[in-house]
């Protein structure tokens, strides 16, 4: 068999720093280079919080509390965005409704709480418009505090909060003109805010852009593919389901639903938009109509089909190279929802102006708020279920030794996710591992290990620090198992040869 002297020490450390995406010097995952961190979804607000809970509570308990409070956060900084456009508390309410329980919202339940955790958005453009209106240097630094707590929990958010932002600058601007606009307080809270948010969130910029340049992040999206599609938004609740289940563009079902009653409401506002005008409704519009579009992506789709139609995105692109590291147009279209509740807050607090009788509006604004929750009502209940682990993760736990594991089921990155399951029982370092964009060196190692692997070349793998192989459905020749229980087998390297024995001891 053909010696291969991996000797830890002498490897090449491909990111700076060496240590990150490593547990205490040991690379846990993408053993043995091991890996950067900086282009994963770490979200570390959620994993601050679920850490700090998980000092009393099971982490299936601490989940399932962060993805509530997602809920409950995501609804109130809504309710208290919206309040402070239209001051009126029930069509808040159903403004906060309709973005903590879209179906963008249901889709990601499961297995992005980096996705459903949208409460800093609201909060961030809420304290952003205070300061451009009312510029103070207080309300800089809040906005700058909630921009900062988005940046940490999803980066795509961070960059539609500041499109949002330049947005809401272009109008504010507009209205009070150049000369009033750039007055000393309102440069004076501008400053505050930028250096705050240059002082919190550059370090990691610039280390993503550096680590980007020297070893290129991998498996990004295409944004054709992952792109909204024209009659999405436009379905009535009652087909929502059906119709996202036979799309093959987006994520999945209801992902860009408005519904009809808060499609109406948009256009029910454009046709007050004079009264409304002192409400900051054309900022909203803007909002609306500049995030819907760059979530058609680089080509406009009507279902599957893509009519080539060149759309906003692509330029965007251009102007944003680093865009196509996270290129999923699709999850703009959060901020399109965002942009539709306030819309809608702002018709159904304008609805008693319109019609003269109290009894008669309180009654259209029931029958609205009831179709509305009508149409967002989930496709199906979701339950969350508490996996067990594997009889062969229990069993590794056992194993002796502290060498690394190849484990073959787990080749396809989309099982690395059970992987990381069962890795939490094991607790040992592991071959791959689901991050969200790797770098280019670490698939690179990764093939190589692949191809050790299938060629039977495991005097490699134990020269790599490997200790064991498991495999489901697959005998390796001329090896007893240490583990057997009708399918899965666990292969112990250090039994196969002299090397081997030598590298890893008995």
């Amino acid at each position: 068999m053909r010696r291969k002297s991996t000797s830890r020490k002498g490897r090449r450390c491909w990111l700076n720093p060496c240590g990150v995406g490593h547990i205490d010097g040991v690379p846990e995952i993408h053993f043995p280079e091991g890996t950067t961190l900086l282009g994963h979804t770490l979200s570390p607000t959620n994993a601050l919080a679920g850490a700090a809970l998980e000092s009393f509570l099971t982490p299936f308990q601490s989940y399932d509390l962060l993805v509530i409070f997602a809920f409950v956060a995501s609804g109130l900084s809504a309710f208290l965005l919206a309040y402070y456009f239209c001051r009126s508390y029930w069509p808040s309410i159903i403004a906060g409704f309709i973005y903590a329980f879209s179906g963008y919202q249901m889709l990601h339940i499961g297995s992005h709480i980096n996705l459903i955790s949208l409460e800093w958005l609201p909060l961030f453009l809420l304290f952003w418009h205070k300061m451009l209106t009312r510029p103070r240097i207080h309300l800089g630094l809040i906005a700058a505090l909630f921009l900062t707590l988005t940046f940490y929990t999803e980066l795509y958010y961070f960059l539609y909060a500041a499109i949002a932002a330049l947005l809401f600058l272009i109008v504010v601007g507009a209205r009070a003109g150049i000369a009033d606009f750039f007055h000393r307080e309102r440069l004076r809270a501008l400053a505050a805010f930028l250096a705050a948010i240059i002082l919190t969130t550059c370090p990691f910029i610039i280390a993503f852009i550096v680590a980007n340049h020297a070893n290129p992040f991998q498996d990004n999206h295409n944004p054709v593919q992952f792109s909204i599609e024209l009659l999405g938004p436009l379905m009535p609740g009652f087909l929502k389901a059906w119709y996202g289940q036979r799309l093959t563009v987006g994520e999945g079902v209801g992902e860009s639903f408005l519904g009809i009653t808060v499609l109406g409401l948009i256009g029910f506002a454009v046709c007050c938009r004079r009264d409304l005008k002192q409400r900051f409704l054309d900022g909203w519009l803007l909002v609306f109509g500049v995030f819907l579009l760059l979530s058609f992506g680089p080509f406009l789709h009507v279902g599957n089909i893509n009519t080539g139609i060149p759309m906003p995105y692509d330029l965007l692109q251009k102007i944003m190279p680093l865009l196509s590291v996270a290129a999923m147009p699709n999850r703009m279209v959060v901020m399109v929802i965002l942009a539709a509740a306030m819309i809608a807050a702002l018709a159904l607090a304008e609805i008693p102006r319109q019609i003269a009788s109290p009894r008669w509006s309180a009654l259209v604004i029931a029958v609205l708020a009831l179709l509305i929750f009508a149409e967002y009502l989930p496709a199906q209940a979701f339950h969350t279920t508490q996996p067990q682990p594997a009889a062969y993760a229990r069993a590794l736990k056992k194993l002796p030794g502290s060498g690394a594991v190849f484990d073959d089921y787990y080749s396809s990155r989309n099982l690395y996710l059970m992987l990381f399951y069962e890795q939490m029982t094991y607790d040992r370092p592991v071959y791959g591992g689901y991050i969200s964009r790797r770098p280019l060196s670490v698939i690179r190692n990764d093939a190589i290990l692949h191809s050790d692997y299938s060629s039977g070349r495991y005097d490699a793998l134990c020269g790599s620090g490997f200790r064991y192989i498991v495999t489901h459905g697959k005998a390796i020749a001329n090896a007893t198992p240490v583990f057997y229980d009708g399918y899965t087998r666990i292969y112990d390297l250090s039994a196969f040869d002299n090397y081997c024995r030598a590298r890893l001891g008995s």
